[in-house]
């Protein structure tokens, strides 16, 4: 028998919030209120606080008041970066092909 992978709470809950923030479930300037995110994830603060806080320290998200944290707005000059990136990134593909 192979061995189970086990993932975190905070991890899973870090995966699921890098998701949404990818597939643009969670809109620039969304606020996300911890206690409500624990209750609809049915989970403790402590995890999903610890998720958005790793978030945080790769700039996804920005700490907002009261206990709560938000989708930060995306500049042009980060919008420039992130088309750089991708377009470096195709080419790297495209000669791996």
């Amino acid at each position: 028998m192979g061995k189970m992978k086990h993932v975190s709470l905070t991890l899973q809950v870090e995966n699921d919030l890098k998701h949404q923030l990818s597939i643009g479930a969670l809109k620039p300037g969304a606020r996300l209120i911890t206690k409500n995110l624990a209750e609809q994830l049915g989970m403790s603060i402590t995890p999903v606080r610890e998720a958005l806080l790793r978030l945080v320290s790769v700039n996804a998200l920005s700490v907002a008041p009261a206990q709560a944290f938000t989708v930060p707005e995306v500049g042009k000059r980060q919008l420039d970066e992130i088309n750089r990136i991708r377009y470096e990134l195709g080419n790297a593909a495209n000669l791996l092909i």
